[in-house]
């Protein structure tokens, strides 16, 4: 089943429905018909959002799952190129920028003593550099 909502020209242009395996899922389309939103079941993650370009390129996807919050950025090419989640062993936040190719080069986390941490990598995500706050220092 389903509910088309279509524009002055007939165009849908929102639509609510189910899935094959019987989700619900709600899309949003520009006023030529082309979807760039959309809130689905994500399999194996859960609740989701998409949103897109008019020309169908995926831009970014917040999830939901039972570790926590994902978002991820893609670049024109479709290489997810930032992402922020949690960290599924310590529970913390987790920050990861990906170059054009999609190497991480830098990430920003908590580490398993509630500390924060950053990572910068090479261009080939190698030769990793952390820094860490001093143990001790209280300003």
């Amino acid at each position: 089943a389903s509910l088309h909502i279509q524009n002055e020209h007939g165009i849908p242009v929102a639509v609510v429905a189910s899935d094959e395996d019987g989700h619900g899922r709600f899309q949003i389309a520009d006023a030529d018909g082309k979807v760039v939103s959309e809130m689905r079941m994500l399999p194996g993650v859960g609740g989701g959002i998409i949103v897109n370009t008019s020309s169908g390129k995926k831009m970014g996807v917040l999830a939901a799952s039972e570790a926590g919050g994902h978002l991820n950025l893609f670049n024109a090419r479709n290489v997810p190129v930032f992402v922020a989640s949690t960290e599924s062993d310590a529970g913390g936040g987790a920050l990861i920028i990906s170059n054009q190719r999609g190497i991480p080069v830098i990430t920003a986390k908590s580490d398993e003593e509630h500390r924060g941490m950053i990572e910068i990598m090479d261009a080939d995500g190698a030769g990793v550099r952390k820094m860490r706050p001093l143990r001790g220092y209280s300003p």
